[in-house]
């Protein structure tokens, strides 16, 4: 019995990481192409790498940030070889110490976040479609 339960939990946590990475493959698929205005993205991101590659449909996977058209850091470190990519952190508080990120993607008590800063955004002459509109903060609080 016991054993029974020790697999069925190990089973339930590993569908659990499984469904968020797919989320988290999803939202960033579609972010990346609304960034980057091209049919077909590549991604840089150090956290996740190719362990996401199965869910992307317009997007491929970088192992290189100079090779990518986005790059989606959790570190500072992260962002070597980035030179006129895109960047957007997995942490809000990343904002502030990376001013060349133009927008945060994290996850608060359980929910997906997304933050633009509008002069980042402008300086790096990125257009949002207007679904964005209400992600987009004039300063980092």
């Amino acid at each position: 019995m016991r054993r029974f339960l020790l697999y069925f939990t190990l089973a339930a946590n590993l569908l659990a990481l499984e469904s968020d990475l797919k989320l988290h493959a999803k939202m960033m698929d579609k972010l990346a192409v609304d960034l980057v205005n091209k049919e077909r993205v590549k991604i840089y991101d150090p956290t996740y790498g190719r362990s996401y590659d199965s869910y992307l449909s317009q997007s491929d996977t970088v192992h290189e940030c100079s090779d990518a058209d986005i790059a989606i850091v959790s570190s500072i470190n992260q962002i070597q070889g980035c030179k006129n990519q895109i960047i957007l952190v997995t942490k809000y508080s990343l904002l502030n110490e990376l001013s060349e990120a133009i927008g945060a993607f994290y996850w608060q008590k359980g929910r997906p976040n997304l933050v633009f800063i509008r002069s980042r955004l402008a300086e790096k002459k990125v257009r949002l479609n207007n679904e964005y509109a209400k992600h987009i903060d004039e300063r980092i609080y």
